[in-house]
């Protein structure tokens, strides 16, 4: 199986910044408990404070899928929805 390597992109809308700051580091908390999880790191952009990356790493696809339907997740979504400027985006990346 390959390990399954993503970075999540979340822009919040003026003021919100704090807001899904809060809610990304309550989900890094949970997904890191999460097994099959290697790395889930979030970090915020320097210049421009409204952007929000998350850097993820699974032992495999099942461990992502496992992860996708965790109701943590579906909650941080929903808090989020009306603090992003946009959906969110998900990149999947292959390791060289």
């Amino acid at each position: 199986m390959s390990m399954i390597v993503a970075q999540t992109v979340f822009i919040a809308k003026q003021d919100h910044e704090s807001s899904v700051s809060s809610i990304i580091q309550e989900l890094i908390t949970e997904t890191a408990k999460e097994e099959g999880c290697l790395q889930y790191e979030g970090f915020q952009e320097r210049r421009n404070p409204a952007t929000f990356v998350v850097l993820e790493k699974w032992r495999d696809k099942e461990a992502f899928s496992q992860h996708s339907k965790q109701p943590h997740l579906a909650d941080s979504i929903n808090k989020m929805e009306d603090l992003l400027e946009k959906p969110f985006s998900i990149t999947f990346y292959n390791q060289l």
